[in-house]
């Protein structure tokens, strides 16, 4: 980019010059996880759902990191494979 802009000293600064967005250091160790809100949108269900079928233990695993639930993605989808249920013929 070629855009300039003027610091206070009056010397044109490029955004080529600019430093890149600081990143979490640590962000790569939460990439496969879902926020409870994300995973809730993704069931099609409510955060009281997700929270109602932990108290009654049959919702998806969570993770708790301090106060903040996360779900592992891979983990919900083991469980929605496990809530299938055979058709019975009559």
């Amino acid at each position: 980019m070629t855009d300039t802009t003027r610091d206070g000293a009056g010397e044109g600064i490029t955004s080529d010059d600019r430093p890149p967005p600081a990143t979490k250091p640590h962000a790569h160790l939460l990439k496969d996880y879902d926020s409870e809100a994300d995973c809730a949108r993704g069931l099609d269900k409510s955060r009281r759902t997700l929270q109602r079928w932990h108290r009654l233990g049959i919702g998806p695993p969570r993770t708790l990191i301090g106060k903040t639930i996360s779900y592992r993605r891979e983990s919900v989808r083991d469980w929605l494979i496990a809530q299938e249920q055979a058709v019975r013929q009559k």
